[in-house]
């Protein structure tokens, strides 16, 4: 994941995000999202039977993975 090039307005402008937004944000596959999230590395809170993660915490995981974001 160090090399990705992520787009930081979807993590900027959104609170909570869809799995679409994450994963055209970090440039990854949803199932990459749900591998992460199954892990415990990222926390996503369900509303209405979707899945939802807080960009704050999206953004502290990838400071926490070494990733810069600017």
């Amino acid at each position: 994941m160090k090399g990705l090039n992520i787009n930081t307005t979807i993590l900027e402008t959104k609170d909570y995000l869809t799995i679409e937004d994450l994963a055209e944000a970090l440039k990854v596959s949803q199932y990459t999202i749900y591998r992460i999230s199954n892990k415990g590395e990222l926390k996503p809170y369900k509303f209405m039977r979707r899945n939802y993660w807080k960009s704050n915490e999206v953004i502290k995981y990838l400071t926490d993975k070494g990733i810069n974001i600017v």
